[in-house]
């Protein structure tokens, strides 16, 4: 029976004055079940959502608080269930597998597109939830939910596509073998690790597929922005035990559980390098799959013959895109040497023009990008720290690279920081080496096609250099940059596992 989209988080208007002032209701009352009650899983500090309802953190853990990475403020504390809590998703999605992966997959398919309805439903409260715990502009915000919906969407059409349920012959009677049969089965359970930078559609992303193809989730989102997982998972129309979140501070715990787990059969993270190798490792030990989508450095490359204000166009919306937050974002920037001068003018002209720092929640001036919070302290030490290696390597710091102060709307937190641009910037300095993530942009001269194309692919990473963001493009990176591809019809592929079976 199809459900009615339910509403996020009650009363909206009540629920954004919370949002914006950063408090969160101290009520400790049960979640019920039931994606209805996403507002009382808040209010109640449920900190994972496991076979169906809230779970309680672990004994002693202490709480995991979210941050208004703008205001400073509290939006929400949540109990930190840890390696209990995914121990226990582990065994509620193991105990749901079964069930969901003997259900036809025409009813798998139409339950996600109902979770899309969900997600179109709610768009605004979860716009909402995203300014408040990850510090979102309201643009980044509602655009994030609408690539999260549209996941579900394209998953929820997609399985006649992917011939998830074709039962392909093989003739095996000249070699006197009788027919053989090759059909498609759910993996098993899943575990997905995701980001704090997209953290509803880097979920949404895992979950679509998976969901469709059979297989049960456990998720684990990151600890800066759990609470729009933690909706996501209330508002699917899914079984008990189907998918599961566990927030919590200790990514260690939880990660090892899942990594021990035998029951866990494929791995799906987004994040860092490092961690996902280890992550990669750790899975080997129990023969999981794994996906990684891990860090990139894109190149952005300006020829001598480029249309200069398109170049200057296309580089501020790519790079002003939630503060320059984004794994896919182009951290390198080579000039024709004979057009670097103009360039950086203009450069200059459209970052003073289109950059309006200050708080995500409000909009932006007509024509401007609103610049909003770096993530936490750590993000902004880091782009600065970044920035001051290039200044002590020889780089000139144009403009910008500055935090912005409380009176001059930029948020208690002291986390939104000017957009910087630097030319002289060179191969051997970390801006070049590096993820700032932040909103930097470092220029470098180039003399020759040859030269520019030989450093832009120098790097032992490669996840983008041109940007691509629809449901139905296979993603992912080469060399260090990850394993595997997300979204499109191969994005199905290592959620099934061919199986062949020999017929007398």
């Amino acid at each position: 029976m199809q459900r009615a989209a339910p509403r996020l988080w009650g009363a909206a208007a009540s629920w954004r004055r919370h949002l914006a002032t950063g408090v969160t209701s101290a009520s400790r009352g049960r979640s019920s079940d039931g994606p209805a009650s996403v507002a009382a899983l808040a209010r109640s500090g449920a900190g994972a959502y496991v076979g169906g309802g809230g779970q309680p953190g672990a004994p002693g853990a202490a709480p995991l608080v979210v941050h208004n990475p703008y205001t400073g403020g509290r939006v929400a504390t949540l109990s930190d269930g840890g390696a209990p809590a995914a121990a226990a998703a582990t065994a509620a999605a193991a105990g749901a597998a079964a069930a969901w992966a003997a259900t036809p997959t025409a009813d798998r398919a139409a339950a996600v597109g109902r979770w899309a309805d969900a997600l179109d439903a709610a768009a605004g409260d979860l716009a909402a939830v995203l300014v408040a715990e990850g510090g979102k502009t309201l643009a980044d915000a509602a655009a994030e939910v609408a690539y999260a919906t549209s996941y579900l969407r394209y998953y929820a059409t997609a399985a006649a596509a992917a011939h998830v349920d074709a039962v392909t012959p093989i003739d095996l009677s000249d070699g006197g073998g009788g027919t053989g049969v090759v059909t498609k089965e759910p993996v098993g359970v899943v575990a997905a690790i995701t980001p704090w930078n997209f953290p509803l559609a880097m979920l949404a992303r895992k979950v679509a597929p998976a969901v469709l193809a059979g297989c049960t989730v456990v998720a684990k989102p990151a600890a800066e922005t759990p609470l729009s997982a933690l909706a996501l998972a209330r508002l699917a129309p899914l079984p008990p035990g189907v998918v599961n979140v566990v927030a919590t501070a200790d990514a260690a715990a939880v990660g090892d559980t899942w990594m021990a787990a035998g029951a866990v059969r494929k791995v799906t993270f987004t994040g860092s390098t490092g961690v996902g190798v280890g992550l990669a490792r750790a899975a080997a030990g129990t023969g999981k799959r794994v996906s990684l989508e891990l860090g990139g450095l894109a190149p952005f490359i300006v020829t001598a013959d480029a249309d200069l204000p398109a170049a200057v166009g296309g580089l501020l919306a790519a790079r002003l895109r939630c503060s320059g937050q984004t794994c896919i974002s182009p951290g390198r920037v080579y000039v024709h040497r004979s057009v670097v001068g103009a360039f950086t003018s203009a450069l200059a002209e459209g970052l003073a023009a289109a950059a309006a720092p200050g708080d995500p929640a409000v909009e932006p001036p007509d024509g401007a990008t609103r610049v909003g919070p770096l993530i936490h302290s750590g993000a902004v030490h880091k782009v600065q720290a970044l920035i001051r290696d290039a200044l002590d390597g020889g780089a000139t710091l144009v403009t910008g690279g500055t935090v912005v102060p409380a009176a001059d709307s930029g948020g208690d937190a002291g986390h939104v920081v000017t957009p910087a641009l630097l030319t002289g910037v060179t191969d051997r300095m970390r801006l070049f080496r590096e993820e700032a993530f932040g909103p930097v942009f470092p220029l470098s001269p180039f003399d020759t096609l040859e030269e520019v194309v030989g450093r832009a692919n120098s790097l032992p990473v490669g996840l983008a250099a041109v940007a691509l963001s629809d449901a139905r493009v296979p993603f992912g990176g080469v060399r260090l940059s990850g394993v595997g591809r997300e979204g499109g019809l191969p994005g199905l592929d290592p959620y099934l596992e061919l199986k062949y079976t020999l017929l007398g």
